[in-house]
Order: C-alpha cells, then structure tokens, then sequence
C-alpha cells in the first residue's frame, strides 16, 4: 500500500485547559506565616496527580482538604501553606472528570485564596517555568480580572510572573483581543485569546489553564482545555524577560494580598494548582489534559511497512494510559486509491 499515512484521533470535551510558565506575586500578609503539618493532609492518588508529579513540580496544591487551615503541598518539596480564614469553601466538585478528588470555591471576598511557608526552591531570575490551574468562575458580568497563581513579588517589572484572567483586557487596557488569559509581570503582561478555539472561560464551567516560559528563545507558550495557542499577544508598551524573586507562592487573589482597581480576589472555584521550574513539552500537557478526563496519551508511531493489501505498523504504547489498562488500538490507514479501518 502507498501514501501510508496514520492518525491517531485525540478526544476533546467542553472542560478548559490552562498552563502557565511562570508565577508572580508578593507575600500575603494577612494569612499565618507558620507551615501546616503534612499529617493532616489528603493523599488522594489518582492518574491526573500521577501525571503531573512525573514532571517533578516544586509545588502542587490540589486544593482539597475537607477545612482550613493547611493547604497541603504534594509535592516533594512540601512546601505546605495556609488558607485564608474566611470566604472559602471546602470540599466542592473538583474539576477532573477522572477523578473525585475535590475542590475550593471562593466567594470573591478573601483576600488571596492561600500562600505557600517558604519560596519555591530554586524558581528565581531568568528561569524556566510552568504554572498551571483549573478556574471555574461564579461571578455574573461584569466580571473582573483575577490572579490564579504567582510566583516572585512585583518590586519591579518582570519580578513576578502570574496566571491571570483578563475579561475585559481590550477595554482595560486598549490593546490586545478583548478578552484573554495570560502571565502578569507588575507592568508587563502577554495574553491569549480562548475564544479563537471556542472557548469562553466566564461560563461556569471547569477550564484547564497553562502557560510555559522556556529561556531557550523567551519562548511564552498558552495552552487552554488542550489547546495549544503558541506565542502570546504581547503588551505593545513593555516586554519585561523575567527575573522572578524569591517569595512565596500565592493562589486565588492578588499579589500582595490587596485588592487594586486592577485585580480582585478570585470568585469562583479553583483546582490543581501547580508550579514547575521548567517549561513543560506539548506532549506534557497533553498528558495532564487527557489524565483529566480519563483518556490515554497518544502511541508514539514508529514505522509502518507496506503490504499486499495490508500494512504493519510499529507504535510505542502512550506514557498515560488514563488510569485504566489499555484494551485496544484502532489504526487507520488511507492511499490515494482506496480507504480502510
């Protein structure tokens, strides 16, 4: 058979996928400074939490503890932190299809949704990262901007880097599209438009969110309910490259803990938050996304050999195989005469 060809086909669904490379943020005053004890935290092992502790994240806050104070780091770092005292709601629906593992709901008024002990190890300057999170917004429009997850303190241009939520960024701000998520850097900001592969992440639904930061080029990379959107739309006024200081690790609410005309506290629900110290592969985050829902990554295809009327194709098994064994492959091949299954 000539003009073999393979394809392996990649299920979606309506849940969003969002990565981020890098976060941003200062310390929040208003939540203890003490670290809370690993004993008292959840250990809920499930195929979404097996892929992404494979990339070695130095924080992953899975937001599901039954009540407060601690929000349990997973870790290997263990850098467990603290909720804030009110405005929040524990054990809510998370956002995993794959998984009953739960969630944190916000109501809008806390200042920041938790803070980690201690700074991130080793997460400083111009170095490579992923943030990554599941948001699912409550509020009613018009909605506000919002910050998901951040690392570093915003003492000066590019010295944070932040997941965020831009509703109204064209309005705001007068450039860009006019609504997006992006990487917040205190005066500095790059952004993607979901809504160019039909997403709208102001519909109380679950959404994946990812942005990755590579050194190798200042590559930023925006991923959404795995979709990979590339490059950002950047500021046309300041690209800061990043030079991340050392604080801690905050979630749900703005940096420093103080609401601005800017940026409000989150109102909404929020899951799986992690923070990795490199720029996460396509592949990577496809393998989160599909562990999400339960589904296996892609076989690697290797060769296919043509025959009389048939063919043999070589594939290496995906990584992931969505938290059950796999059964089956389905392998279609096309030439430019005839089509088979």
């Amino acid at each position: 058979m000539t003009g073999l060809a393979t394809a392996w086909a990649r299920l979606r669904s309506s849940r969003v996928l969002v990565v981020i490379a890098a976060l941003g943020g200062a310390g929040l005053n208003a939540l203890a400074a003490s670290p809370a004890h690993a004993s008292t935290c959840p250990n809920v092992s499930d195929a979404y939490s097996s892929a992404v502790l494979a990339d070695s994240p130095v924080a992953y806050y899975r937001l599901d503890e039954s009540s407060g104070p601690a929000m349990c780091d997973s870790s290997s770092s263990v850098n467990n932190g603290t909720y804030n005292a009110s405005g929040i709601t524990y054990g809510v629906a998370g956002a995993l299809s794959s998984s009953s593992d739960t969630a944190i709901a916000a109501d809008g008024t806390p200042t920041q949704v938790g803070q980690s002990a201690a700074d991130p190890a080793g997460l400083t300057g111009n170095h490579a990262f992923t943030l990554e999170a599941w948001f699912k917004n409550a509020q009613t429009s018009p909605y506000t901007n919002a910050e998901l997850v951040g690392i570093g303190i915003g003492g000066g241009s590019g010295q944070d880097a932040v997941l965020s939520l831009y509703p109204n960024n064209n309005a705001m701000l007068g450039w860009g599209p006019a609504s997006c998520f992006g990487i917040d850097q205190n005066g500095s900001s790059r952004c993607w438009d979901a809504t160019t592969v039909g997403v709208n992440l102001w519909d109380g639904a679950w959404h994946y969110l990812a942005v990755t930061y590579d050194t190798n080029g200042s590559l930023f990379t925006g991923y959404v309910d795995g979709h990979d959107l590339g490059a950002p739309v950047n500021d046309p006024w300041v690209n800061a490259t990043p030079n991340i200081a050392a604080e801690p690790i905050y979630a749900g609410g703005p940096a420093g803990g103080s609401p601005s005309a800017y940026f409000q506290p989150v109102d909404g629900s929020l899951d799986e938050v992690a923070v990795y110290p490199s720029a996460l592969s396509s592949s990577r985050v496809d393998a989160h996304w599909n562990a999400a829902l339960g589904l296996p990554g892609a076989p690697t295809i290797g060769t296919a050999t043509p025959g009389n009327t048939s063919a043999s194709v070589a594939f290496t098994a995906p990584g992931s195989n969505g938290g059950s064994a796999i059964t089956s492959y389905t392998v279609s091949a096309t030439d430019s005469t005839n089509s088979a299954n």
